[in-house]
């Protein structure tokens, strides 16, 4: 009796430990259906939250975020550019030198092996150092070019599952011209060398839960989540040797300088893109950053047929009409006009057959970068535009 007893311990034991058991998951490139053209829509808020549990088996509940603002990356074909002809796709990805804004297109890449950034491609543009040498003379000019980064940091491998490991490092290239009248250097050529070094590791798995875009919760999905130390070493050369330590000095930079940042992010089957990321060491927190997209009905973004969207003139002046060109689909829904948090204070209906749409801007609107989205009747971004609006203020 005593036996059997046992034994039927032993099967409720087992049976419960079934119950809470989850099914690994594994990342494939047919689960990463990354595409050269759609919008990449993401939310962004400023709450502190907790950092994950790692390990198998785990619920992630982050239903509870509000976001403060979304944003919308569109990527496009990478086109004939002869240093990128293996891309999958571009986007615009501007980058900061100090106080100096450089233009730039970013194109990464997709193969067997895994999803990576295959380099840029900047525009020249000269900006005058004088609050920095005090002569009006003197000028800093980044040469524009494509970088095809040496080395290669994948930020998903095919196949990839828990406990998977790999550190990987490539090499960016910035290309700068240096006057600086009173060291004799008149449009002496230089350039940044960046070594950018990832250390991801597959940390856990389980199920992961997110706010949709009306705040609900989504349902439960498959997730890795994978961890990333991030770490950079900038070295700076002048007319063939490495720069000089005290002109470094004048801009507040040093020779060898190294920044370090860390976060976690989740990817799930089927979508291709982060389903969710945040900082782990943030200086302002963890910065969550969702994409609803990725829960919706189980399917990504990427699922429905994105409009070709082209619109002029960009910029635009307040008061102005503004016109978009559709291609493609023919849609009914409607087109909004958004503020950088993602508000919405224009909009204007589609009808059956619409190729082209002009929106009257109104005259007081402020200046500033917005946000042009076309929506499907089921509320679906099918396309979107950045557009510069030269306003009232």
């Amino acid at each position: 009796m005593k036996n059997n007893n046992k034994l039927i311990l032993f099967i409720v034991i087992l049976i419960m430990s079934v119950e809470v058991t989850q099914a690994q998951v594994i990342l494939t490139k047919d689960d990463f259906p990354r595409q050269a053209n759609f919008s990449d829509t993401f939310y962004l808020s400023s709450q502190v939250v907790g950092l994950p549990a790692e390990g198998p088996g785990q619920n992630w509940d982050y239903s509870n975020l509000v976001a403060d603002e979304f944003n919308v990356n569109v990527y496009s074909e990478p086109g004939n550019d002869p240093a990128f002809m293996t891309a999958l796709n571009k986007r615009q990805r501007d980058l900061l030198f100090l106080q100096f804004f450089l233009p730039s297109t970013g194109f990464e890449a997709l193969d067997d092996m895994g999803w990576y950034d295959m380099g840029k491609r900047s525009s020249t543009v000269s900006y005058s150092i004088q609050p920095i040498s005090g002569s009006p003379d003197d000028s800093l000019v980044f040469v524009g070019g494509a970088d095809v980064f040496g080395g290669r940091i994948d930020k998903v491998k095919f196949p990839t599952a828990y406990q998977d490991h790999w550190v990987e490092s490539h090499v960016e290239t910035t290309n700068f011209q240096l006057t600086v009248t009173a060291y004799g250097l008149n449009k002496t050529p230089g350039y940044q060398k960046r070594i950018l070094t990832e250390d991801r590791e597959v940390v856990g798995y389980g199920k992961l839960t997110i706010p949709l875009e009306n705040g609900d919760s989504s349902s439960p999905m498959d997730v890795l989540l994978v961890k990333d130390y991030r770490s950079a070493i900038d070295s700076f050369f002048l007319g063939g040797a490495p720069a000089p330590s005290f002109l470094l000095g004048a801009f507040g930079i040093s020779q060898g300088m190294m920044s370090a940042d860390s976060f976690y992010v989740f990817y799930t089957p089927g979508y291709g893109s982060p389903v969710y990321s945040l900082d782990i060491e943030g200086v302002y927190g963890t910065n969550p950053v969702y994409r609803p997209a990725a829960a919706k009905n189980t399917t990504s973004v990427q699922d429905l047929p994105l409009v070709e969207l082209s619109g002029f003139p960009n910029p635009v002046s307040a008061g102005q009409t503004f016109t978009l060109q559709l291609a493609g689909d023919r849609l009914t829904g409607q087109v909004e006009l958004c503020d950088v948090l993602g508000r919405a204070f224009f909009k204007k209906t589609l009808t059956d057959g619409t190729e082209s749409v002009s929106l009257e801007l109104p005259a007081t609107t402020p200046s500033g970068t917005y946000i042009i989205r076309v929506k499907d009747d089921s509320g679906n971004i099918r396309a979107s535009q950045l557009v510069q609006i030269q306003g009232s203020n």
